[in-house]
């Protein structure tokens, strides 16, 4: 099953195009992704307008998700990376 996503969204900080950023891990929610793109966007920005634009998202398994990212989900992750 492909319960795991990478999803890049295009950043806009008060009307013009700012950064790209990416946003992992499983179970999908638009909202709730969104939300995490433009909290780290906000974060450099503090009381500006941000908004985040969805340009990719990349659905996968488990197997995939380890080959995309280089490991483990940090849930599923011991102390170094490993189960």
């Amino acid at each position: 099953m492909k319960n795991y996503y990478i999803a890049k969204f295009r950043i806009i900080v008060d009307g013009k195009d700012h950064s790209i950023e990416t946003v992992s891990g499983s179970g999908y929610d638009p909202n709730i992704v969104k939300g995490k793109a433009q909290e780290r966007a906000r974060k450099d920005n503090p009381g500006k307008q941000v908004t985040a634009v969805l340009l990719e998202k990349i659905d996968m398994d488990l197997e995939e998700y380890k080959k995309a990212t280089g490991s483990n989900p940090p849930w599923l992750s011991g102390p170094k990376g490993e189960l």
